[in-house]
């Protein structure tokens, strides 16, 4: 789910997606949503697909309603993985993305080394290092959908009761690079097989 307005970059995302969907034998459907009055439609056809449920992008349009994205897919039972932890914050079963604060923490010593002369032209790119999973199990329970303990057990935080903000491994999330290091694949693909089962 995305929307084409505010994730023009939705082909980078959909490519290897479509790719490695038959592997877990999930069909993957581009479910594009371009105002909050489409949010309701989408939904209900993704819930009238056998087995169904949706990954939501990470797109700006999508945070802004993510409290409708969500209750939407609790309306429908239907099972979804966000982004990012506000999504279970707020009702979502599961996320799994890079870690927002600590992207921002690092955005900081850049700001820094461009105030102190450096230019920016010559700075190297950086990339998410920190990735977090978090499991909303009130969600879970609710929608009927069983996590594996293995699944919960790489959780950042996993949370039955009432959101409380904390982290059931403080906020030691695991670190890893896109290079040298299979982390958010293999995490990737313990989710896609978590939840073709399900």
């Amino acid at each position: 789910m995305f929307n084409p307005a505010t994730a023009s970059y939705a082909g980078y995302y959909l490519t290897p997606f479509k790719a490695a969907a038959p592997s877990f034998a999930v069909e993957a459907i581009a479910a594009p949503v371009r105002d909050s009055s489409e949010l309701e439609s989408v939904v209900a056809a993704l819930a009238r697909e056998p087995n169904g449920g949706f990954i939501a992008m990470p797109d700006s349009f999508l945070i802004a309603h993510r409290a409708e994205v969500t209750s939407l897919a609790a309306r429908h039972r239907l099972p979804a993985v966000y982004p990012f932890r506000h999504f279970t914050e707020v009702g979502g079963l599961l996320s799994y993305g890079s870690d927002q604060l600590d992207n921002y923490r690092r955005a900081a010593s850049y700001a820094d080394r461009i105030l102190k002369g450096e230019k920016p032209s010559e700075l190297p790119v950086q990339l998410p290092v920190k990735f977090e999973m978090t499991i909303n199990l009130k969600t879970a329970k609710t929608l009927n959908v069983e996590i594996p303990s293995k699944l919960i057990a790489l959780a950042d935080e996993s949370s039955a009761a009432r959101w409380r903000g904390r982290s059931r491994r403080g906020r030691s999330s695991r670190r890893c690079r896109w290079s040298g290091s299979s982390t958010p694949h293999r995490l990737t693909r313990t989710v896609c097989a978590a939840f073709a089962r399900a």
